[in-house]
């Protein structure tokens, strides 16, 4: 069985630019991040973006999506 290399920049350029592309489309109203798991902090190749690049992504753009930048 052949691991999944683990490319965190590369996860969260897609977090980038998927949030770019919702946030230029008044009519789409937001997505699901799957697979958010917050008891631990793994640097791994799941989906769960806590403490990862793209939970970064995630935290800049949500407080512009309601408003108020941070």
């Amino acid at each position: 069985m052949t691991q999944a290399q683990v490319n965190l920049q590369a996860q969260a350029d897609v977090y980038q630019a998927l949030l770019m592309a919702v946030n230029e489309r008044a009519w789409l109203g937001g997505f699901v991040s799957r697979g958010y798991y917050p008891p631990a902090a793994l640097q791994d190749a799941s989906s769960s973006v806590h403490d990862k690049p793209a939970g970064d992504e995630l935290w800049y753009w949500f407080g512009r999506f309601l408003g108020v930048a941070q």
